[in-house]
């Protein structure tokens, strides 16, 4: 069986449970690198509010690393909510409630990457690095960026051993919300040019494939992006 994606907006190219099973067969996606896959899609959970794609982001991570490192029998997975309740951090839980943290909902990126470390460390599980990716598009030599963000792509869909959550303008990719919003990449085509988003947004039809420019704008976040200027990425290496 040859994997077949729709390659056309978000919602006309879910990600359904034969093509995922699929994937490991995918010639770009080596054998470390679709098994992290699949840690990926089977610890995929629905952001449990408008405001917590956070923390269905970094459940996601946390317990495909988790059990990734281990395995089922000694890893529990953690709940959204038990990641608020033992990461406090940047007020995290208040930014995600209804009422928000004075006012505000959501993370920034810089509190995107201290969540990160401070959730893996709160469950006891070791990395090499996490690291921010900052872009605006106000940056000078933002094609430079560009094929920095193609180069690091290609190693995260290569390795066995990276994970990204993409901090992006999901309007760009959905063509509805224009705001700041979080979830995990799943692999990059570098043959085809596309990224497999795995959106967290529950009215969005899915994981989804966008094409590469498409992806790179979202970072960008130059087109009507709410509240926020710019995006970029957290990328954990273990």
């Amino acid at each position: 069986m040859t994997t077949s994606f729709n390659h056309s907006p978000p919602k006309d190219g879910p990600l359904d449970a034969e093509c995922a099973s699929a994937l490991e067969n995918t010639p770009f996606l080596e054998n470390r690198a679709a098994d992290k896959l699949n840690h990926l899609l089977q610890s995929y959970v629905p952001q449990f509010n408008r405001y917590a794609c956070s923390a269905a982001s970094v459940a996601i991570m946390v317990n495909a690393i988790g059990s990734l490192k281990g395995n089922k029998e000694n890893f529990a997975p953690v709940t959204q909510q038990a990641l608020l309740d033992n990461v406090d951090a940047v007020h995290w839980g208040e930014r995600l409630s209804q009422k928000g943290y004075k006012g505000r909902h959501g993370v920034s990126l810089a509190d995107l990457q201290i969540i990160c470390i401070e959730a893996l460390d709160a469950h006891g599980i070791s990395y090499e690095t996490i690291d921010a990716l900052n872009l605006k598009e106000t940056m000078p030599d933002l094609s430079g960026k560009k094929h920095e963000v193609r180069r690091m792509l290609i190693q995260m869909a290569r390795s066995g051993n990276d994970f990204i959550l993409a901090y992006f303008t999901q309007g760009e990719l959905t063509g509805e919300w224009f705001g700041s919003h979080v979830s995990p990449i799943g692999t990059f085509d570098p043959e085809k040019q596309i990224v497999l988003m795995l959106d967290v947004d529950p009215e969005v039809n899915g994981p989804y494939w966008v094409s590469f420019d498409r992806f790179f704008i979202s970072l960008v976040g130059s087109h009507n992006t709410y509240h926020r200027r710019g995006g970029g990425w957290v990328h954990i290496r273990i």
